[in-house]
């Protein structure tokens, strides 16, 4: 049923629209500029940040330009296979804190 609808709203070619699966049970529609990727852009420039010292979190659709502008894509076990496909480190899922694992292995350097 998603499916349909989602094909059927990318069918009206809605310029500034953006419309992802965040889960498969769920539809996203925003502005096109209105992404996880824009505000870390944005903090990036304010803080004068380098993409080497980000690290983003995701498991969904919506995370992919997100995921794909930091130096540390994680993603959680249970993420899609086509998100697991950036991942620089996938992690326990998110039912097995699989943040707070990445946290710990990759900026803690804690033995777990």
């Amino acid at each position: 049923m998603l499916g349909k609808l989602k094909a059927a709203l990318l069918a009206l070619g809605l310029e500034n629209v953006s419309i992802v699966n965040s889960n498969p049970t769920y539809i996203e529609i925003t502005h096109k500029d209105a992404t996880k990727a824009n505000a870390i852009a944005h903090v990036q420039a304010a803080e004068k940040i380098t993409k080497d010292q980000l690290m983003a979190f995701g498991d969904g659709e919506n995370d992919l330009p997100m995921l794909t502008a930091v130096g540390t894509a994680v993603v959680v076990a249970n993420a899609s296979a086509k998100i697991k496909q950036v991942a620089d480190f996938i992690s326990k899922s998110n039912d097995e804190d699989g943040v707070a694992y990445a946290i710990k292995r990759l900026i803690l350097d804690a033995e777990l």
